[in-house]
This record gives structure tokens, C-alpha cells and sequence, in this order.
């Protein structure tokens, strides 16, 4: 029996979704509700002390970080392998998952909350806040979110953040220019896999027109979205109250998106 304690929004857990799409693997669900602070109720942190999802309990094993449970899943169940056969391109595989533990999942936390999750924040009190801030266990992630809920789009990381997934597209547009299918050739992976809800969170924060100058990345991004697991592990749960405010603040924040890549692009 394979349980999944998920949240819809939350992108890594929308990872781990995926990936139980592509290997047709039956889960059972158990709803972490982020928006009340589930993930600090005493019962969820002895499966996850991290207080964050996705966690995945199989048989009873719990397994937790979603780089570390994409992988996992598919070498526990072989069927529709996600990974390549050869040690060479498992290595340049994580190369490519590494950078979303390292800097896109910082990235993209950055953005969402700058441009749309603080806004839940503002109906709390100020004691609120700090209770909730201060619960978060990663002192690093804490000042990445507090800024993002105080300062909005001022915030001195929100620049970086932007600049960043530039690059990251742009250079996934340089790899795919050679006319590959995905990343690594033609086999779909987690490379590929993996990256699907960070970049789709920018299309819910409107986005997306970072894309434009990027033809090769934007063929590959239709190609992700094309597969029945995107449909199966992803609209369907796409019905969250959260969806407009992403994107209705995101819209808001296009001129200092736009100012900030006009600079970068140019001094590139």
C-alpha cells in the first residue's frame, strides 16, 4: 500500500503525483492542509520533521524528500522506468534534478509567496505571522518566506529569483537545441519529469511570457504538458481557490518582472 500525504498546490508533492501517474502505481491519499498549518500537527512531524509534504509511507517505510521519493518509486517498481539504464546518464540525470533541490525550489518559493501567498498571510495578526514563521525548521527558508510575506515583490531576493529561472530556461533551450526530444536524448526521465510543476507555477503566477524568446524550451514544455500523467496527477486537482490569486497577483507583478528581465537580458 502506497500513501501519499500531499497537498494540491504544493509543487513537490505535485512532483511525486506525477510520478505515481507515469508508473501507474494506486495510492491512497491523505490531505495536508498547508492553509491551516497541518503540517505542524505533532501526529504529521513524527512521519515528517521537516513540517513540510510530500511524505510517502509504503508498507509502513516512511520515505520523505520528493528527489529522494521520485527515485525511489521507480526503482521499487520497475515497470515504465523514469531513470536511464546506463551510470553516465543517471549522473547527468541528477545533474539536472540537483538544481531544483539547490535553486529552483528557493526560486519559485521566492516568487510565490512575494507575488501571491503573502496575501493569506495579511488576514492573520502579527502574532500570527510569527507563530507560523517560527515554526518553520530551516532557518534559511524562514528569511525567504518572512521576506516574501512582509516585503512582496520589494524583497531583496525577489530579483534573483526572477534572473534565475531566466537562466534556467534559457538553458534548457540551449540544451534542447540540438533537436533532442528531452533532456537526455530520447527518453523521458525525471530530468524532465521533475521540472514540470515549478515551471507551471509560473504560468499560474502569469509568467510565462518569460518563455517567449525560448523556442526550443517552449516545444518541450508542450511536449510535458501533452502526457497523460500531466492531465492525471495535475488538472484534476487543479480546482483550488488558490489558482486565481496566483495568477491574479501574478498579473500585478509583470512590469517589475518585465523592468527586472529587460536589465538581466540585456547585460547578458
Amino acid at each position: 500500500m502506497l500513501k501519499l500525504y500531499d497537498y494540491h498546490t504544493a509543487v513537490c508533492a505535485q512532483k511525486i503525483r506525477l510520478v505515481l501517474a507515469e508508473k501507474h502505481l494506486d495510492w491512497e491519499r491523505h490531505n495536508v492542509d498547508l492553509k491551516k498549518d497541518e503540517q505542524n500537527n505533532p501526529e504529521y512531524l513524527k512521519l515528517n520533521p521537516n513540517a513540510v509534504v510530500p511524505t510517502l509511507v509504503h508498507d509502513g517505510r516512511v520515505i520523505i524528500e520528493s528527489a529522494v521519493i521520485a527515485e525511489y518509486l521507480d526503482e521499487e517498481f520497475v515497470e515504465y522506468p523514469l531513470q536511464p539504464d546506463s551510470a553516465y546518464q543517471r549522473a547527468l540525470m541528477r545533474i539536472w534534478t540537483k538544481k531544483i533541490d539547490d535553486n529552483v525550489l528557493d526560486a519559485i518559493t521566492v516568487l510565490s509567496f512575494c507575488i501571491a501567498i503573502r496575501e493569506l498571510y495579511q488576514t492573520m495578526t502579527a502574532e500570527q505571522v510569527e507563530q507560523r514563521l517560527q515554526k518553520i525548521p530551516s532557518p534559511k527558508e524562514r528569511q525567504l518566506i518572512e521576506n516574501g510575506v512582509k516585503l512582496g515583490i520589494d524583497a531583496p531576493e525577489f530579483p534573483d529569483a526572477v534572473r534565475y529561472m531566466d537562466r534556467l530556461v534559457k538553458s534548457i533551450d540551449q540544451t534542447l537545441a540540438d533537436g533532442r526530444t528531452w533532456l537526455l536524448g530520447e527518453q523521458f526521465t525525471l530530468a524532465d519529469l521533475e521540472y514540470i510543476p515549478y515551471l507551471y507555477r509560473l504560468e499560474h503566477l502569469a509568467l510565462d511570457a518569460m518563455f517567449d524568446p525560448y523556442p526550443h524550451f517552449k516545444e518541450w514544455y508542450q511536449r510535458l504538458k501533452a502526457r497523460p500523467s500531466f492531465t492525471k496527477a495535475y488538472l484534476k486537482w487543479d480546482e483550488d481557490v488558490d489558482t486565481p490569486m496566483f495568477y491574479e497577483n501574478g498579473k500585478k507583478a509583470r512590469p517589475k518582472v518585465k523592468e527586472i528581465l529587460g536589465s538581466h537580458r540585456s547585460a547578458a
